[in-house]
């Protein structure tokens, strides 16, 4: 039998909330159209009709401005303010209204456009007739050769064209703008009937969708709030830390889904909470499975025991690496003890510390052989001078070459040799220590500084751990620190028996120096004398030739003020010079060598523009190739001054320049180049021919 379909919650949601959509979309499209509309009329009255309606009171503001100024100007009173304004009005002020209106005219209807057009070409007629009129002004002023009857017609004439087309432009403005303001006024009064119809709209869409709200609340909430409230109940309650013992209901909805996926929750959490409990007493072996790959807590309970577990080893093996560390440092400070106090006897030193040694490591025998430099007849050898658990007399006489078994081998290759399970009888063969047969075997060289000074020989019935063999390394270091020591002082005491001879020796020769001293005291005094009274006339010559250097000297720093002067002298006309007029040195052919700054700005130029050029590639061409201008180059070069007005051309730029050209003479008297001094009158020359122009102007 099939079982009967169920709506879902979704379903039951989607249905409810999809007619208040519905209801919802069909109004928002009614107020969007709605809205589009009015914004549209608004931004034609914010953009077009109250911008040109602001710009037009503008435009009547300048006209009447214009006529009151244009009243005020009187012949004869030169470029007034009044005058100057007027310029402005007509040359800068109207043109940007203009523009900005032009720019408006394309977005106006048919009829308010030709209406624009045509009040545009009336202003540009006022303007243009002002204009006139300002010239007319402007003649007068300028002593144009006219009557008085002439001009004052003429005057009259123009005002009243100006009179006739401002009248004209306001009334055609006037119009313009009452048509501006009936179109906004009709606006507002459409957009004010619309925002009341779009309020009753948006009110009777809040009562239909509380009406829906209501009905989808009471609908829904015996199928969703009750379950939901239970199954809240349930997680606030696993959120405190508090896990149910009763089952959720299930069913075939959501909430059922729920209710399964919650009983799900609960039995996980129940095994990881007994998980987590065995972890806790320390068992790490316990068994837990996850729920699933992603089970986060799960994964996550398990990596802790792994990670508690891997601790747990670690923290053991640190323990043992403490004890272990704990057992070196000790076994150091104990030898450190034992070297200090035995460092004076090498005999009872080897004794002590091969048998603490071997005590505190365990090891059931130990040597100490020690290296014997070579002498003259033979090689060098290791010699047993301590030992421990030995037969005592059989091996006090114990040497071992350099290579020779195990303990000579250490010697040569200066590494530790550390071997276990040693054989029956191999001891005895190989090393020397006896008849047993150890199971370990540690053999280390006696090292400072990479210099072999004996080795530790130790063997014991269990092994060696590293921890104690790195330890007997580090006592090695120190033995054969002590060793060296004990070697040093020996040799010092032999070195101090010599010394004492060479004493009482140097004693006997230090006498018969004291003697030869004396002899030679004497003769010195008998030099000293005679260089006295050498040294008292010499140094009376020398008083004559210092004040010989002194009246010398006075006199070449008299020279020297006077020539200082001279110099200082000479740079402040230089600097004068530079600081107010132009100045260039140039060759004999007017090429041009240096030249200041003052004379760069003065011809709006740079250096680098006329260095190694000539003056006459500056002038006019009929000026540089005249017969006057290369004399006064010719005259230039027996001495004679020159002083004139020069025009030049320097990049375009026409410079007239007084000029004063002065001959230069070297150390040896010969002529060697020009000095120019230019002032700048380039402002004289155009005044003056701007007075020329206004008599010509006036003749005609």
């Amino acid at each position: 039998m099939k079982s009967r379909y169920r709506i879902k919650i979704a379903h039951k949601l989607m249905m409810g909330f999809g007619i208040v959509l519905i209801i919802s979309f069909l109004s928002n499209r009614w107020i969007n159209n709605m809205l589009k509309e009015n914004k549209l009329e608004t931004k034609k009255i914010s953009e077009i009709y109250s911008p040109v309606s602001d710009n037009l009171d503008g435009l009547k503001s300048l006209i009447y401005k214009s006529l009151l100024l244009t009243t005020k100007i009187e012949p004869n009173s030169g470029e007034s303010f009044e005058y100057k304004e007027l310029k402005y009005s007509s040359g800068v002020k109207y043109p940007e209204l203009k523009d900005f209106l032009k720019s408006k005219s394309a977005e106006l209807q048919p009829e308010n456009k030709i209406k624009l057009n045509e009040l545009l070409i009336s202003t540009d007629l006022f303007f243009i007739n002002q204009d006139e009129l300002l010239n007319i002004i402007s003649d007068t002023l300028s002593i144009v050769v006219k009557s008085k009857e002439q001009i004052t017609e003429h005057l009259k004439i123009k005002e009243h064209i100006v009179d006739s087309i401002s009248a004209i432009c306001i009334v055609r403005m006037d119009t313009i703008q009452n048509r501006f303001k009936l179109i906004t006024q009709e606006t507002s009064k459409a957009m004010s009937k619309s925002f009341v119809n779009f309020s009753d709209r948006i009110l009777y869409q809040a009562i239909v969708l509380f009406i829906m709200i209501i009905l989808i609340a009471s609908l829904t909430g015996a199928s969703l709030i009750m379950p939901l409230n239970k199954i809240k109940d349930v997680i606030i309650s696993i959120g405190n830390g508090v896990l149910p013992t009763s089952r959720f209901a299930t069913g075939k909805d959501e909430i059922g889904k729920m209710g399964e996926a919650i009983n799900i929750l609960v039995d996980g959490l129940n095994e990881k909470a007994d998980f987590a409990q065995d972890i806790g007493n320390e068992n790490y072996d316990s068994k837990f499975i996850p729920l699933d790959d992603d089970d986060v807590l799960g994964n996550s309970l398990l990596t802790m025991r792994d990670n508690l577990a891997k601790a747990s080893e670690e923290a053991e093996l640190r323990r043992i690496e403490n004890k272990q560390r704990g057992w070196s440092s000790q076994g150091l400070a104990k030898f450190s003890e034992i070297l200090r106090k035995h460092s004076d006897n090498l005999e009872s030193f080897s004794s002590i510390t091969i048998s603490e040694l071997t005590n505190y490591l365990g090891a059931k025998v130990g040597g100490l052989y020690m290296l014997v430099e070579a002498a003259d007849d033979e090689e060098a050898y290791l010699e047993l001078v301590a030992f421990y658990a030995y037969d005592r007399q059989k091996f006090v006489e114990k040497k071992i070459g350099i290579g020779e078994n195990l303990v000579g081998q250490c010697v040569l290759e200066s590494e530790t040799i550390y071997m276990t399970d040693i054989p029956d009888g191999y001891v005895h063969i190989s090393s020397g220590l006896g008849k047993d047969s150890p199971k370990s075997l540690l053999i280390v060289p006696l090292k400072l500084n990479e210099e072999i000074y004996g080795v530790v020989e130790l063997a014991s019935f269990e092994d060696f751990q590293d921890y104690q063999i790195q330890f007997v390394e580090k006592i090695g270091e120190s033995i054969a620190s002590t060793i060296a020591n004990i070697k040093i002082n020996i040799q010092t005491s032999k070195l101090l028996e010599g010394s004492n001879e060479k004493s009482e020796r140097l004693a006997k020769q230090e006498e018969e120096s004291k003697k030869n001293i004396e002899q030679l005291k004497l003769a010195k005094e008998e030099i000293l004398e005679r260089e006295k009274e050498n040294i008292a006339k010499h140094e009376k010559a020398i008083d004559e030739y210092l004040n010989r250097i002194k009246e010398l000297e006075n006199k070449v720093s008299e020279k020297e003020d006077i020539v200082a002067r001279q110099k200082t002298e000479q740079r402040n006309e230089i600097s004068a010079i530079n600081n107010s007029a132009g100045t260039l040195a140039v060759d004999f052919d007017g090429r041009v060598m240096t030249v200041n700054s003052r004379y760069l700005k003065m011809a709006e130029t740079g250096f680098s523009d006329i260095k190694g050029r000539y003056l006459h590639e500056f002038v006019e061409v009929s000026v540089a190739s005249s017969d006057a201008y290369k004399k006064i180059w010719t005259e230039l070069k027996f001495g004679k001054v020159y002083s004139g007005v020069f025009k030049y051309n320097f990049s375009g730029n026409e410079k007239w320049f007084y000029e004063t050209y002065t001959p230069v003479k070297d150390v040896n008297g010969r002529f060697q180049k020009v000095m120019v001094i230019a002032n700048d009158i380039t402002s004289l020359e155009e005044a003056k021919r701007k007075v020329e122009l206004n008599i010509d102007g006036i003749v005609k």
